[in-house]
Parts: structure tokens; C-alpha cells; sequence
């Protein structure tokens, strides 16, 4: 017997490697990081093979509001079945669910009461490319602690399709955290913790630099122009230090400088070298006095 044993365990070990792609093969991508009130989870799913046990679960936790009783996932739609499938709620701080499950025209209902903590399930087979609203009504048991709810869907696929993607949305659900998970064959295949809000956040403002970067400079080649010489006023006489002695020494004092009144501008003086209009007088009578004496002279010499 021992003999005979030991080759069923010799192809036990051989078939572990074969069965593993059906858990190792398939992936899930879990987003975005936040969403607003009636906004979508997106899950994309990856080589997801037909008797994979498929298990997705949504937990939230966020505070009661006055007048909020209820919250809604929506729009769930696989391209393939999940047979054997079940839908379960668990929830925290509340006195009574309702579980209320629709795809299309028809509903399954399931409701308890209790104190504290409550959990109702549904038998479901989700059918291919059907689409299911989950509608979950509570009545609070106290206003001080928050609301915890845990929503799973499992079943095991069966359907051509191996990728799929889903983006159901949820509706009614205040401030608070939503952590996805998905399971393939009791193994993770990711999670992911989304920030949920009840109205859109503000804006994040920009950080705003307070240090001003520095200007580039640039050198200029300095232009060496000799300084005119600034004239100084007409009539301007610098003032002269006057000494005043004192009876530490002899201090120099300036006093201020005093402007002579203006004068009239003086006519220009003839040109050097030329003689004026009187000089031309003169000249011009000598000239004739001397040719009046020579005319005489010759006269009386006839």
C-alpha cells in the first residue's frame, strides 16, 4: 500500500502547477481615489477563467445624517454569470435593514430588525449583461457613532468573457471611506480604500512662492564720458570763507553764496585790427586837407 501511495502524491504535486493560473492569471484594477455622491467605482477585471469562485465586497463607514435612511449601488452588470451567487449586508449601528434587489422588472426584498448589528442576505443568480440596483434602507440606532455597512456579491463565473469591466455607481451615502475588495478562489486579488463625499470638496489652492527669484542681471560695459563743465551763473561770485574765531580754535565758515543782480548786455566791440567809424572820419579830412595844400602849393609855383 505504501508503495502504491507514493505515485498519487507524485501527481498530486504535479497537478498543483496546472490549477494555480486560474487564481495567480486573473487581476482587477480598483479606482479612483475619491468620488462625489452619485459618482462610479470602476473595477476591471483580468483572465478571470469559468469556475472562478468571484467575490467582491464594499465597505463603507461614514456618519448618520437626519432624514438619510437609505443608500443605493447601482448599475452592476457582468458579461458572464455567476452562478450560485449570493448577496449579503451586514451593517453597524442600526435597529433595522431592508435589503430591496432589482434588475428590471423584477425584486427580491429581504428585511430584519434587531439592536446594533443586523445582517440579511439573498440568494442571486446574476445573469449575463443584466443589470442590478442594490437598495438598502436602515433606521439608525444612535445619532453619536457612525454607520458601518459591508456589502458582498459572490458566485462562481460562468460565461465565455475573461475581462470585464464594471462601474457601478453609489448614491446616497454621506462623508466618509469606501474600501473595494475582490477575491478570486479565497485569494486577493486587490483592494483600495476610496475617500467618498457627500458634495464636491473646494478646490486646493495653488501654493504661492513668497520668495521672489532674483532678476537676472546684466552687465552693462560702462561708457567713460568726460563730465562737461557745468558754467556757472552770470553774476554768481563764490562766497568767501569767513573765520570767526572762537574759543576753541579757529573755525572756517562758509556763508552763502551771493548772486549779483543782472546787467545788460554789453555792444559788441568793433574787430581787432579794423578802425571804427571815427578813425575813417578823420582819415577821410586829412586826405583832403593834404590835396587841397599840394593843388595850392602848384598854383602859386605857376
Amino acid at each position: 500500500m505504501a508503495g502504491y501511495s507514493f505515485p498519487k502524491a507524485v501527481l498530486l504535486l504535479v497537478a498543483l502547477p496546472l490549477l494555480a493560473p486560474a487564481v495567480l492569471g486573473a487581476g482587477v484594477v480598483i479606482g479612483p481615489d475619491s468620488i462625489v455622491d452619485r459618482g462610479s467605482i470602476s473595477l476591471s477585471f483580468t483572465n478571470v477563467t469559468n469556475g472562478t469562485g468571484l467575490s467582491t465586497t464594499l465597505a463603507m463607514s461614514f456618519p448618520p445624517a437626519q432624514g438619510v435612511t437609505w443608500f443605493n449601488l447601482t448599475n452592476w452588470n457582468y458579461p458572464f454569470a455567476l452562478s450560485q451567487g449570493k448577496v449579503t449586508v451586514s451593517a453597524e449601528n442600526v435597529n433595522m435593514l431592508m435589503l430591496l434587489v432589482r434588475s428590471g422588472s423584477t425584486f427580491q426584498t429581504r428585511r430584519v430588525t434587531g439592536t446594533g448589528n443586523i445582517s440579511v442576505e439573498i440568494p442571486l443568480e446574476f445573469q449575463p449583461l443584466t443589470f442590478y440596483d442594490f437598495l438598502i434602507g436602515y433606521e439608525v440606532h444612535s445619532e453619536k457613532a457612525p454607520l458601518v455597512f459591508t456589502v458582498v456579491h459572490r458566485g462562481y463565473k460562468d460565461g465565455a468573457a475573461t475581462d470585464v469591466h464594471l462601474i457601478p455607481s453609489l448614491i446616497g451615502v454621506g462623508d466618509g471611506n469606501l474600501t473595494v475588495s475582490v477575491l478570486a478562489n479565497a485569494t486577493s486579488l486587490g483592494s483600495r480604500v476610496i475617500r467618498v463625499y457627500s458634495t464636491a470638496p473646494p478646490p486646493t489652492p495653488a501654493p504661492v512662492n513668497t520668495t521672489a527669484a532674483p532678476s537676472p542681471v546684466t552687465a552693462t560695459p560702462a561708457q567713460t564720458t568726460p563730465a562737461a563743465a557745468t558754467p556757472s551763473p552770470a553774476g554768481t561770485t563764490p562766497a568767501p570763507t569767513v573765520t570767526t574765531p572762537s574759543s576753541h580754535g579757529t573755525t572756517p565758515v562758509r556763508t552763502t553764496p551771493v548772486t549779483a543782480p543782472p546787467t545788460a548786455a554789453a555792444s559788441p566791440a568793433a574787430p581787432a585790427g579794423e578802425p571804427g567809424p571815427s578813425l575813417l572820419i578823420i582819415a577821410y579830412v586829412a586826405i583832403v586837407i593834404l590835396i587841397t595844400a599840394i593843388a595850392d602849393y602848384v598854383l602859386l609855383k605857376d
